[in-house]
């Protein structure tokens, strides 16, 4: 239907209806926008609110790890700190050791110096005197020999940490030695050379076993008296050819105990037993032992002559 406008009579009243239709539409579509973008606003914003948020956890466990790895890094500086003053107080405490065993080794070898003209000098009186005073004479070099032992094992024990394997194991073998027969500090190198260990070892072992060399003699003076006889110059005699020196051949026989009349009998009978002499025979092969003209006449007489 046609409808005319008053205020249009020409324009149909229907084509002026679907303007106002269209014109509402579009209110419509653009009231639909302004509240979209209105939403899009408001997302927006919430979106920017939560990535603040997010953003300020982050910063927060940041900071957070920063100091936790911070932390570590002064403990190890510490601990830095504290093993290179425990290296330093080391070195220091090793210096002083090290000087130490210096000032120990210099007091030793002053000490062994004094020991050794004390017994050159007491050896000479030994040999100027009788056999009573030689035998006091012997004590004080024993006294003197076991003082040099102890100043070189003090020593020598500085210097067993650098020992060689070979030079440990000829010091137990010279150990075991003296535990079960007396030897002189030359015989006892050679039995060491004879088990196969070098000059240098065996010389190593022997210094730094520990013995006294003098009570080394009194002992081979015993053995050799538990299995025959002797007279005291052929005792000295038989020390000496076990490389003991003169002055420690001396003081083993004049400290072995012995009862060198007695000896000359047991010498006497031992003669006897395999052989037949004649009393002057047997007083002459008695002092060709060594023995005194009364110890032979003693032996002698004690055997029916």
């Amino acid at each position: 239907v046609n409808l005319r406008c008053k205020s249009c009579p020409k324009a149909p009243k229907g084509l002026i209806m679907e303007e106002k239709i269209k014109n509402t539409k579009a209110k419509d579509s653009e009231s639909k926008n302004n509240e979209n973008t209105t939403n899009t606003d408001e997302r927006r914003k919430k979106h920017l609110i939560i990535a603040g948020a997010i953003g300020g956890v982050c910063l927060l466990m940041a900071a957070v790890a920063t100091s936790t790895t911070s932390t570590p890094k002064n403990s190890a500086d510490t601990g830095a700190e504290s093993s290179a003053s425990s290296e330093s107080s080391a070195t220091d405490s090793s210096s002083q050791a090290k000087s130490t065993k210096k000032s120990e080794d210099e007091s030793s070898s002053s000490s062994k110096s004094s020991n050794s003209d004390s017994a050159s000098t007491s050896n000479s009186s030994s040999a100027n005197n009788s056999s009573s005073s030689s035998s006091s004479s012997n004590s004080s070099s024993s006294s003197s020999s076991s003082s040099n032992s102890s100043n070189s094992s003090s020593s020598n024990s500085s210097s067993s940490s650098s020992a060689t394997t070979g030079e440990k194991n000829a010091l137990a073998k010279a150990q075991s030695y003296l535990r079960y027969s007396a030897f002189s500090y030359e015989g006892l190198i050679g039995q060491l050379e004879y088990e196969g260990f070098t000059t240098a070892e065996a010389t190593y072992g022997v210094d730094n076993v520990g013995a006294d060399w003098y009570e080394q003699a009194v002992k081979k003076a015993d053995s050799y008296l538990t299995y025959s006889s002797f007279s005291r110059s052929g005792l000295i005699s038989q020390l000496e050819y076990e490389k003991f020196t003169t002055d420690q051949a001396t003081y083993g026989a004049d400290n072995v105990g012995a009862d060198w009349y007695e000896q000359a009998a047991k010498k006497a009978a031992s003669y006897l037993k395999y052989s037949s002499f004649s009393r002057s025979s047997l007083l002459s092969q008695l002092e060709y032992e060594g023995f005194t003209p009364d110890e032979a006449e003693y032996g002698v007489s004690q055997n029916g002559y």
